[in-house]
């Protein structure tokens, strides 16, 4: 599978993205991301670097089963990348992930003008059902790529 992480819009409180997930036959699912902001790639406080990732299962004591994003200048838990152990897991808010993905529905902003994204239940296990071990999943960050 490939899924593409195309960020649209960044705010002090996070950053948006539309995720499409891809088969060999083309688009299977789409979904919303959140993470931090750009904060130069700092552990905890910034967003993922652009750039190409592979996707490895992982067993989270804080997140369940999951997929962990590996490669670059991210790791699984490794202390020699930059950055290490992002996942993709539940939430709904910037403020819920410290440098992971959180995978939503729907997309928008709170009564208090916050960016989110809605249904991460939902949406992380509509995921989850998509991927499989079997097969290698790659994942690319960009900024948004019009079509």
């Amino acid at each position: 599978m490939l899924i593409k992480l195309n960020r649209f819009k960044m705010h002090e409180d996070g950053t948006l993205s539309a995720v499409e997930v891809y088969d060999e036959q083309g688009k299977v699912a789409d979904f919303w991301g959140i993470e931090k902001a750009w904060r130069n790639n700092a552990a905890f406080v910034s967003c993922i670097p652009a750039g190409f990732y592979k996707l490895e299962p992982f067993r989270s004591s804080n997140h369940g089963q999951t997929w962990a994003i590996c490669g670059g200048t991210v790791a699984p838990l490794e202390g020699d990348a930059e950055r290490f152990a992002c996942l993709f897991h539940v939430a709904n808010y910037g403020a819920q992930v410290e440098g992971c993905i959180g995978l939503g529905t729907g997309v928008g902003e709170t009564a208090e003008g916050k960016l989110a994204v809605w249904s991460s239940r939902i949406a992380m296990g509509n995921f989850l059902n998509l991927l499989s071990v079997e097969q290698e999943n790659t994942l690319k960050i960009s900024w948004f790529e019009p079509k």
